[in-house]
């Protein structure tokens, strides 16, 4: 995940897949994904828990491309917006 990064978005809707894992799969699974989000690239060795576990990771995945690009976008606003402001100071 991306550093310094300190929450992630996990979609509600995932519970009907989540309901149809026994519970010690799905506690597996929890693990599995809060070590993925803190970089310690876990291994999945449980199928159930690797196929499960493939969508959610391309999800979070999608989102932090877009995480990325609005932060670039705000940061370059807010470059511009500086830039506008010491113009402005300048002509004072």
């Amino acid at each position: 995940m991306a550093q310094d990064k300190k929450s992630f978005i996990l979609y509600a809707d995932l519970i009907h897949t989540i309901e149809m894992m026994p519970d010690d799969k799905a506690g597996v699974l929890l693990k599995t994904l809060f070590r993925y989000v803190n970089d310690q690239n876990p291994v999945v060795d449980d199928l159930v828990v690797n196929l499960v576990f493939e969508p959610i990771k391309r999800q979070l995945k999608r989102d932090l491309e877009k995480y990325e690009d609005k932060r670039l976008k705000n940061s370059q606003s807010g470059k511009a917006g500086g830039l506008k402001s010491g113009e402005a100071d300048e002509t004072k």
